[in-house]
């Protein structure tokens, strides 16, 4: 299996955006994966960090920039 670096490129509290960003990082055929530093007692505490290939680290911040411009900055 291939020795891949990971980069965080994201991390939020919220399922749902972590969810959300990696569809679209997926859509841009970059892997993304979760890992999860959330509390096994009290699940409101601690993110859920969202990991991407380091040498497709610069295409992914181009993903999360469009992805707050559409959606975190229209969710006031």
């Amino acid at each position: 299996m291939e020795n891949i670096k990971w980069a965080r490129l994201y991390s939020s509290s919220s399922e749902v955006l972590i969810a959300l960003l990696k569809g679209k990082l997926l859509e841009k055929q970059i892997p993304a994966v979760e890992l999860s530093k959330k509390d096994t007692v009290y699940n409101m505490i601690g993110d859920i960090e969202l990991m991407v290939p380091h040498e497709q680290f610069s295409d992914a911040l181009d993903v999360l920039a469009d992805f707050k411009e559409d959606v975190l900055d229209h969710d006031e």
